[in-house]
């Protein structure tokens, strides 16, 4: 901000550069530039017309970036020959009606008072709502009291604030603005809530000397990392019983497919209704409320790169041709559902496994 052009050109470069890696980093930018004019502001830096100038600055700074970030991208794109696919509606920006990013917009400030109630995957499960709760009330706190400080000092520069701390939910959520439907993506900018409250607890250790505040902040952000440790040990033990499941199924699918009468290495595979398959080794009732995205409560064996796994796990890639070209022959009609026996068959030089009836 202070640098000049050289800074700019530099600070556009970086973020551009961010935005390579991940696109949501445009949020986390974002935020970035809200808590440095909230710091400017506090210590009072701007009169109106310098507020609402670095405001402009930093605006045309994001423009600059997405005008730069696009323009390159749609130059490697036409480099390599290839297509940017959609991912959570994230292409949607700017192509939509005002309607939606006013709906877009209220569930992102929703979305900062109750996670839960917005994203799709509860990112505070257990205990740790209630704490994410208390994290708001100590920001509440701290928020009154740096504004009663800061009103006493310069009511321009509380004013300032006050309009800063309205936008701040909005940029800390901002992923709810961009694609509209968000599970835990949107995090990247919700972290800036505890960079907040540790700036202001701070603050207010230094004007007023209350250790309190600060002590609060940092006991309540211990203790919620103390419950997201504990739940994270819970996922990666029900995603290594997910794994494992998948192992065995796709162990015994596999001996079946090479057991079936002429069986060949060399013979294709079809798969009628692979994402229909009759999962019988399920994980334990204990873990039906731990969400291991993307597979929810379901499990890996009717996941849609099921076949990745198991190549990576089990070592059998084999041809698979489409199951357009079989689900009408009489031969595959009849056959049982897997693991019935007679559900894996060599139907015109493929083996078939039929796991569900077509759907039609």
């Amino acid at each position: 901000m202070r640098g000049g052009g050289i800074s700019a050109i530099l600070g556009v470069i970086c973020f551009v550069c961010a935005l390579g890696i991940y696109q949501i980093f445009f949020c986390t930018g974002i935020c970035v530039f809200i808590l440095y004019m909230i710091k400017e502001t506090l210590e009072e830096k701007y009169d109106w017309k310098g507020f609402f100038r670095a405001g402009l600055r930093l605006l045309f700074l994001g423009i600059a970036v997405l005008l730069l970030y696009m323009g390159i991208l749609k130059v490697c794109l036409t480099v390599f020959h290839v297509e940017l696919s959609s991912y959570k509606n994230l292409d949607t920006m700017g192509v939509v009606p005002l309607g939606e990013y006013i709906r877009r917009l209220g569930n992102a400030y929703g979305a900062f008072f109750n996670p839960n109630a917005f994203v799709e995957d509860r990112p505070y499960p257990v205990s740790s709502a209630w704490l994410y709760g208390l994290i708001l009330f100590l920001l509440a706190g701290c928020l009154v009291l740096v504004l009663s400080d800061t009103s006493r000092r310069n009511r321009r520069a509380a004013a300032q604030f006050v309009l800063l701390m309205i936008l701040f939910p909005a940029a800390a959520e901002l992923a709810f603005v961009l694609s509209g439907d968000c599970y835990s993506l949107n995090f990247f900018g919700h972290y800036f809530i505890y960079v907040l409250l540790a700036m202001l607890a701070a603050r207010i250790y230094r004007m007023r000397g209350y250790r309190w505040a600060l002590q609060a902040a940092v006991w309540t952000v211990l203790c919620l990392n103390v419950v997201f440790g504990k739940y994270s040990n819970t996922c990666y033990l029900k995603a290594n019983l997910l794994c494992e499941n998948a192992k065995s199924y796709c162990t015994v699918l596999i001996t079946r497919i090479q057991s079936a009468d002429g069986y060949a290495a060399d013979l294709p595979v079809v798969f009628i209704e692979p994402r229909r398959k009759a999962v019988l080794n399920g994980v334990p009732e204990a873990f039906a409320s731990v969400v291991t995205k993307p597979y929810g409560t379901s499990s890996i064996i009717n996941a849609y790169s099921w076949t990745t796994f198991m190549i990576q796990w089990c070592g059998y890639n084999p041809t698979v041709l489409p199951q357009e070209d079989y689900v009408e022959r009489e031969e595959v009609k009849n056959m049982p559902v897997y693991p019935d026996a007679g559900s894996i068959q060599i139907v015109d030089g493929a083996v078939v496994v039929k796991f569900a009836e077509p759907e039609h």
